[in-house]
């Protein structure tokens, strides 16, 4: 019985810890601050563009999942997902907005 507590206690801290770590990192780094009219047009401007970025990531997910996919497709489909992030971030450079890492922040600068 004694030995059942501690495992039981174990595992209660063991999953405290890990959920702890998994909000603190939830919250990201720091953002800095952008002019909202400046990020305000530029979400707009640039959310077809993520649209069919996202569209993209899910059908190549799909397809690689199938089970035979058909690579040169992948290909072509990832290389336009590339392109798509590109322009994206180029556009974020003449608004003059700061995106750290890429793109990884755009959900939340923008709200979606």
């Amino acid at each position: 019985m004694k030995g059942l507590k501690m495992l039981l206690t174990g595992l209660a801290v063991l999953t405290f810890l890990g959920t702890s770590e998994v909000m603190a990192k939830r919250g990201g780094p720091y953002l800095p601050p952008a002019d909202p009219v400046k990020v305000k047009e530029y979400c707009t401007e640039i959310q077809p563009l993520y649209q069919k970025e996202f569209q993209l990531r899910n059908e190549i997910r799909s397809m690689i999942w199938s089970g035979n996919p058909n690579w040169s497709e992948v290909e072509s489909k990832e290389i336009e997902a590339a392109k798509l992030r590109v322009e994206m971030m180029k556009k974020a450079q003449e608004k003059g907005l700061p995106l750290p890492r890429g793109m990884k922040h755009i959900r939340r600068y923008c709200g979606w």
